[in-house]
């Protein structure tokens, strides 16, 4: 399976959203973008990534 990586830069206009009022959480991630760090999070620990 081909999958295109996408270049983090990419993911700053749409995957975080700014919380000016919240003094403790100035950001928070998209659920997509959650969604894909959890899944990388996953794969590291089963040691599954790789360069490609």
């Amino acid at each position: 399976m081909n999958q295109l990586m996408k270049q983090p830069s990419s993911w700053l206009p749409n995957g975080i959203t700014l919380n000016p009022s919240d003094q403790f959480r100035p950001f928070s991630f998209t659920e997509e973008l959650q969604n894909r760090l959890e899944e990388l999070l996953e794969k590291n620990k089963e040691n599954l990534l790789n360069s490609e």
